[in-house]
């Protein structure tokens, strides 16, 4: 019995250990991911801007963002920066699910 007790022991430190490098990992994921989000958002900022300069070149009145909102190559702009990030974060949240379920 004690050997048995002695062997589940061992087994569990491992187990307990694989888990422990794997919600470190987790914790550098959130690290790393912060810039990778931030650039996410910078590029979906100059994608809107792009599309405001266009309109404005065009002759479109306006100087802030809402006055360009409603135009439909804006709000695409918006659309696909915003739905970039949602998968990222979605992404995200599921592999930290997994990692925390382990």
């Amino acid at each position: 019995m004690s050997k048995y007790l002695d062997m589940l022991t061992k087994d569990y430190k491992v187990v307990q250990s694989r888990l422990d490098r794997l919600l470190e990992e987790l914790d550098d994921l959130q690290n790393l991911n912060i810039p990778k989000l931030q650039e996410l958002i910078g590029a979906g900022v100059d994608e809107i801007s792009l599309e405001i300069a266009k309109l404005i070149d065009k002759g479109r009145p306006g100087k802030d963002y809402k006055d360009f909102a409603g135009e439909k190559t804006v709000k695409a702009a918006y659309a696909g920066a915003e739905s970039l990030v949602k998968d990222l974060q979605k992404a995200y949240d599921a592999e930290a699910k997994t990692i925390r379920l382990l």
